[in-house]
């Protein structure tokens, strides 16, 4: 280890009231290793004041500065400078010198403090903190070390809390300057005043490193004096006076001296005395202790305490009665006033109050995992392990090599306990690295490989750096925080949420309530701590911890953690972002949770179409719904497209809540697009030209003048050619559009009469009677059969209109209607194919009539009409309709049974 050469920047003698002083500079420009980071941890290898020293989040950009810096732009920082070993001097002050790099940031510290200890891990009870608070002026920050507080083989701390800042190594700090002192003050061993018997004495036991006393001076020796050979008070006569002992600098220790009076009583007052045996004690929490003591006096008796926060006692004939409050340690003393036949007499007694601690483990061999499975969550007893990747690219995983978990650079580890209780060590079985990373709360110690609660909490968070480091075992310990003076903060509003994108929630945390620190990572989330207010801003999962500090008499520190999920309001959102692959939050293979419910549509077995209204999707799961059942917020499925089509499998969800009704939309017209995938419609009218299969097979069928590719997805029984309105949805076959039919309705036909006046008068139209309410008469002219799809209806007339008889030049490209364009008989023969078409049927089928050169019409025979609920009709053989028939030759048509009778 090599030694670090000190500047000596001013060395000055003193009197001897003074201890000879130098002022050691710690610099900060190659003290320590090379780091960049703002996070991490690491030590010197040199030595400073006799002592290596570490430091924790400072940044020194790998020793190109001349200075570290710290204040971190991606979280919370607490940047800490501390010796690793014991200094053997003594240090009065402490100079931090600093300079602000981004002054916009300088209210961003927090505080800046000083902690000093006997202990290098600084526990409440036994540390000084001194703090600091003109850190806002910059340049040079002192600490004027208490007199009380200076001295030999202590620990210090310097710690620099800043908020997130906006760039990152704000504060610079460039030297630390420690006035050290070779001797100090000894502190007065002696009470105020003493009172003794005539004749008695009275014995005082130094410690070994205390200065041997020089001299001893008594402003009356005929009634007290102070023998330093044996270090005891003599009382010689009734009376008062003040005794004065003297030392030079000895070893540590400063010249000095101290003064105390003696009460010396006549012979016949006995000297009191109150024995308390043993003189330390050890008590649980919440227990109560009854210490005996022994009183020879008539005086009465009074008991003070140090610290009734740790615990509070009752004094009683024969015992002195302790209830214990929370941990720490505590001295009583009990004082009998002096009386007429008795002296004063006074003891005391330390009680250090304990609490029940108890303790888990997480072994990893014992977890008996796969290798290479990476580490997730893990509970053992009341502890809670959670393990993340954090910001590094290698998950942490277990491996049976070695069979130990191994935690990566930029990994994070979390150990917590519930609620009402609190941590107080983590030790951890290190079989390879070690632990060099940074720790949320307390002190690591590397000798012991265990981390120590600085301050009563119930979680502490680890992020890892350098070189991996390998675990077989962590053994946590904690308490119970029920056993410490304060009240349990259990709020209710710590539970998972599901929200909107943009939506706010205030936590309900009561009327009064401590103040809470929220972490998590990322930015789908914000909170607002002042108002404890959530805004949603992206989608996502997010685990946030709430944490709050114990203060004294109202909290016992504690943390909750829960998740808040951000999710789309709508389908349609979570089916635009499943189209970005990159960006997007829905991903193929993933579990998505639905924040709105959805409608069944139609449940055809493994296919279920759903809707919100907004989009349609498929959840293809095998769950008995009936259609118009609402699947209720909350629902969750595994998100994937099966040729190009969007779906979601394994789907989940909790009781149906409604059974509603679905009303399809319905097309009668227009093209059918692929912005309709998974889109449950109605096709009226749809046209089959050939017997449908009955297997998973495909088929084409015309709907409004455009023919589709139909597939039978769902194996519906095969349906004959023909007119059907048909319940289908929209799918899709490698980008393909096809319809799938859900259900066939098939479509009765149109029943049509032509009726032809028994002379036809030239210029008048051609009537067509029998004609179902709301029917209307297509024609083509020239024996041209006319077409279902390719209907002249346009209003202005074109040139080439049938407004007379057909001739030849007249247009037999379009199929006319007879309403906006009727038949008009010229006198010329004439061909006309016609049908007719009523609302919600299929057409009738195709009839032909002829007007011969006499102007008789023929050719009803082929009228296509329902044969067992048409109207009965009558006609001569001459084809024109005969109203009442009677003795003679006619041919009887009811629906399409045509045949000749006799009457």
């Amino acid at each position: 280890m090599k030694k670090f050469l000190l500047s000596l920047l001013a060395v000055f003698a003193t009197t001897s009231a003074f201890a000879a002083e130098a002022v050691e500079t710690l610099t900060t420009s190659s003290f320590w290793p090379k780091i960049s980071s703002y996070t991490n941890s690491y030590e010197s290898d040199e030595e400073f004041l006799g002592t290596t020293w570490k430091a924790a989040s400072f940044n020194n950009n790998n020793n190109q500065w001349t200075n570290i810096r710290c204040g971190s732009n991606k979280n919370a920082t607490t940047a800490s400078i501390s010796n690793n070993s014991a200094v053997s001097v003594a240090v009065s002050k402490l100079v931090i010198n600093t300079e602000y790099i981004q002054t916009a940031d300088i209210g961003k510290i927090n505080s800046v403090s000083l902690s000093i200890s006997k202990s290098s891990t600084f526990p409440e009870s036994a540390t000084t903190k001194v703090a600091f608070t003109g850190f806002n002026t910059g340049g040079d920050w002192t600490f004027d070390i208490p007199a009380d507080v200076v001295g030999f083989n202590q620990y210090y701390k310097v710690e620099i809390d800043c908020q997130k800042s906006s760039k990152n190594g704000f504060l610079a700090v460039n030297s630390l300057l420690f006035t050290t002192q070779s001797t100090i003050d000894f502190p007065n061993p002696f009470d105020e005043s003493y009172e003794l018997v005539k004749g008695t004495t009275k014995n005082f036991v130094l410690a070994n490193d205390a200065p041997v006393f020089t001299s001893a001076t008594s402003t009356d020796e005929s009634i007290a004096v102070y023998d330093i050979t044996t270090n005891e008070i003599k009382g010689i006569n009734a009376g008062e006076a003040t005794i004065t002992v003297k030392w030079d600098e000895q070893n540590t220790w400063n010249a000095g001296s101290a003064s105390f009076k003696v009460i010396v009583s006549s012979e016949g007052v006995t000297e009191a005395s109150i024995v308390i045996d043993p003189a330390e004690y050890t008590v649980m929490i919440g227990e109560t202790l009854n210490v005996e003591y022994l009183y020879d006096g008539d005086g009465k008796l009074t008991l003070s305490s140090s610290d009734e926060s740790v615990a509070t006692a009752t004094l009683k004939d024969d015992v002195i009665e302790i209830n214990a409050l929370t941990r720490g340690k505590v001295t009583f003393t009990v004082t009998a006033e002096k009386t007429d036949n008795y002296t004063s007499a006074k003891a005391s007694f330390v009680v250090e109050v304990k609490v029940q601690e108890y303790s888990e483990s997480l072994n990893f061999p014992n977890l008996e995992l796969d290798n290479a499975t990476v580490l997730t969550e893990y509970e053992v007893g009341r502890v809670d392990f959670e393990f993340s990747t954090g910001n590094g690219s290698t998950d942490p995983a277990y491996y049976t090599s070695g069979t130990a978990a191994r935690i990566y650079t930029g990994n994070t580890m979390t150990i917590s306990v519930p609620n009402g209780y609190f941590l107080i060590s983590v030790e951890f079985s290190v079989t390879q690295g070690s632990v060099s990373g940074t720790f949320s709360s307390g002190d690591y110690n590397s000798g012991k490989t265990t981390w120590f609660a600085g301050k009563d909490t119930n979680i502490v968070r680890y992020t890892h750096s350098g070189s991996q480091v390998r675990f077989s075992n962590i053994k946590v310990t904690y308490a119970k925080a029920s056993d410490l003076l304060g009240e349990i903060f259990e709020p209710s509003a710590f539970n998972d949420f599901m929200l909107n994108i943009g939506e706010d929630l205030k936590l309900d945390l009561g009327e009064s309530h401590p103040e809470i620190r929220y972490t998590f990572e990322g930015d789908k989330i914000s909170i607002d701590k002042a108002t404890n207010t959530i805004t949603a801003l992206k989608p996502g999962s997010v685990k946030v911890i709430a944490a709050w500090d114990a203060v004294e008499g109202e909290w016992i520190a504690g943390s909750e953690k829960f998740t808040v999920f951000v999710k789309y309001a709508t389908l349609a959102d979570v089916l635009k972002d499943a189209q970005n692959p990159d960006n997007g939050y829905v991903k193929a293979g993933e579990v998505y949770v639905g924040n709105f419910p959805v409608t069944i549509v139609s449940d055809n077995g493994f296919y279920n179409y759903v809707t919100d209204g907004t989009a349609w999707a498929l959840f293809y799961v095998n769950h008995e719904h009936n259609d118009g059942d609402i699947l209720p917020a909350g629902w969750s499925g595994i998100y994937t497209e099966e040729h190009g089509v969007p779906e979601f499998n394994n789907i989940k969800h909790d009781e149906i809540e409604d059974k509603g009704t679905v009303e399809l939309e319905e097309f009668n017209e227009g093209e059918i697009t692929a912005d309709r995938v998974n889109q449950v419609l109605i096709l009226n009218e749809v046209k089959i030209d050939t017997e449908t299969p009955a297997t998973q097979s495909t088929f084409e069928a015309s709907f409004a003048g455009k023919t589709y590719t139909f597939y039978n997805l769902l194996r519906l029984s095969s349906v004959e050619a023909g007119f059907y309105n048909v319940k289908a949805v929209v799918d899709l076959d490698e980008g393909e559009l096809v319809i799938d039919p859900i259900e066939y309705t098939a479509l009765e036909a149109t029943t049509a009469v032509a009726h032809v006046d028994a002379e036809l008068k030239v210029g008048e139209e051609i009537k067509f009677t029998g004609l179902e309410e709301g029917a209307h008469v297509y024609y083509r002219h020239g024996g041209e059969n006319p077409d279902h799809t390719n209907v002249f209806t346009e209003e202005v007339t074109p040139a080439d209109a049938p407004r007379k008889a057909a001739t030849a030049d007249v247009n037999t490209e379009w199929t006319y209607n007879h309403t906006t364009h009727p038949l008009v008989y010229n006198g010329q023969p004439m061909t006309v194919k016609y049908y007719a078409k009523a609302p919600g049927k299929a057409p009738s089928a195709v009839n032909e009539l002829n007007v011969d050169e006499n102007g008789s019409t023929t050719g009803i025979e082929n009228i296509a009409v329902d044969a067992a609920n048409g109207a009965v009709e009558y006609f001569n053989l001459q084809g024109i309709r005969v109203v009442n028939p009677e003795n003679g030759v006619f041919i009887r048509r009811q629906g399409n049974e045509i045949k000749k009778v006799i009457l």
